[in-house]
């Protein structure tokens, strides 16, 4: 896609468990799984205001986003308050 229609959005690494000891609740979907940690899965769990922003009304779970620059095209697992 053109670079300039890009978001640009913050992300980090996170293990499972970090969102429900951060007080953070997942308001659709789910956490990771210690699975998914052990085998670098790409998987993410976005904001909400950035699900709305990159999905609308649609349901972000289960939708693919690229993540961190690189190639791999991460599945939307979860999306935290």
């Amino acid at each position: 896609g053109d670079p300039d229609q890009r978001i640009t959005a913050g992300w980090q690494h996170v293990s499972p468990g970090y969102f429900d000891a951060s007080g953070i609740t997942l308001v659709r979907g789910r956490d990771f799984t210690e699975q998914e940690r052990l085998h670098s899965a790409h998987v993410s769990i976005l904001s909400d205001s950035l699900a709305r922003r990159l999905f609308g009304a649609s349901d972000p779970i289960g939708q693919h986003i690229q993540a961190g620059g690189g190639d791999a095209w991460h599945e939307v697992v979860g999306v935290a308050e």
